[in-house]
């Protein structure tokens, strides 16, 4: 039928009751007043822990609703095409067809972070199949437009032509037919994660919320959620993981592309993500990074004695190793280990040459890789450091302009 639909909150009457109470309050107020509640109840009274996750939990519930519902206008937004073949529904206040015929759908979330949900054109889209909807949070300095990508020549600046993840996204739907592949691009205020993180209190739960709504407005049978991301956008990712005790079992799929700067084996992430792997047999963690030890800029080495993702890929291998067998791989600059079922991978580029690989990562066929691996159309839609193999889906000209 080829027909998709974006949903937002239900419009049931129970969701109307919940919008006429919270009708008036802006999202920031309403969350602000729970967590300064919560902080005064956990700095007076100690013994009340169970009390303070529980108010921890309902302020996440409180946020998404607020998130959902504080920001939409009163009307419901609906464009169907001429054939009628599409049922888009969603309560964002900017949805466009793209030139290329995909349903792009923008909104601003707790007031900081930039959003564009770009689901399939319709004849790709089949609510009967399941959905992955995929969360790339923005690496530094990027912004929707220039991560997204477009031809780059004269007069355009650089940043168009080094991820290109939605014309990667389109061969992915090219061969991927069994899923929805829906991508929502993640842009933080300031354009850095590590910095939104670090200025918005507290950063877990509000990151929470903002997966959860997203989570709440895209259908599928049923909807599963990918969190990746590069460079900066892992932070993002950490902070999923620093929301709560468990990973959420909806998330079937973790990839770090050139990302994992905030990995701390020390703390709770190493065990959060084994435990994630060990309860469900269809999640996939990835890992990209190169050897950065020694990358130079302007004469002057880049990062210090502890910094940058090959350490931290080397703590993650170690901490993987713990429960799984790994089968470490060599082809030409590439370090490979995986495990026998292919559900966990770390590649890491041997970088001989010394020189700044961070963007290529992405660029030759690194989203492609990351989000097909480990599925029946692995290797179909490129290989991995290899030639660009989208290069026919890349625009001429950025497609939100």
């Amino acid at each position: 039928m080829g027909v998709f639909m974006l949903a937002s909150c239900s419009t049931t009457a129970p969701v109307h009751r919940t919008r006429s109470l919270i009708h008036g309050l802006r999202t920031t107020s309403l969350l602000a007043i729970f967590i300064r509640f919560r902080e005064r109840l956990s700095r007076s009274v100690t013994g009340l822990t169970n009390l303070a996750e529980s108010l921890a939990r309902f302020c996440r519930i409180v946020t998404a609703l607020a998130v959902c519902i504080g920001h939409v206008p009163a009307p419901l937004l609906a464009a169907t095409s001429a054939a009628s073949e599409v049922s888009l529904v969603c309560r964002f206040p900017h949805v466009t067809t793209a030139p290329t015929g995909e349903i792009c759908c923008a909104d601003t979330l707790l007031s900081s972070v930039r959003v564009v949900v770009v689901a399939p054109p319709p004849a790709q889209s089949d609510p009967r199949k399941p959905t992955r909807l995929i969360l790339y949070a923005l690496p530094n300095g990027n912004t929707i437009e220039q991560t997204m990508g477009r031809t780059v020549a004269e007069g355009i600046h650089w940043r168009f032509g080094i991820q290109h993840v939605a014309a990667q996204t389109r061969m992915i739907r090219s061969v991927a037919t069994a899923w929805n592949t829906v991508v929502a691009y993640l842009e933080a205020d300031g354009l850095s994660w590590p910095q939104w993180k670090r200025t918005h209190s507290p950063a877990p739960a509000l990151i929470q919320a903002l997966v959860d709504t997203l989570r709440a407005r895209v259908s599928g049978n049923p909807v599963s959620v990918t969190l990746t991301g590069h460079s900066g956008g892992g932070s993002l990712t950490f902070g999923m993981l620093d929301a709560g005790e468990t990973i959420p079992g909806w998330v079937d799929r973790i990839s770090f592309l050139d990302s994992n700067y905030g990995f701390d084996r020390a703390g709770a992430h190493g065990a959060k993500l084994l435990s994630w792997l060990r309860e469900g047999p269809n999640r996939v963690l990835s890992i990209i990074a190169y050897d950065d030890r020694e990358i130079m800029l302007d004469g002057k080495k880049v990062l210090g004695p502890d910094g940058g993702t090959y350490r931290r890929t080397l703590e993650m291998l170690s901490v993987l190793r713990t429960e799984f067998s790994l089968q470490e791989y060599r082809e030409e600059e590439l370090m490979m280990w995986r495990d026998a079922d292919r559900r966990t991978e770390v590649i890491i580029h041997s970088n001989p040459r010394n020189e700044i690989l961070h963007t290529q990562l992405v660029e030759r066929n690194g989203f492609i890789h990351a989000m097909l691996f480990g599925t029946g159309y692995e290797g179909s839609g490129g290989t991995f450091w290899g030639a660009p193999s989208y290069v026919q889906w890349v625009d001429r000209a950025a497609i939100l302009e």
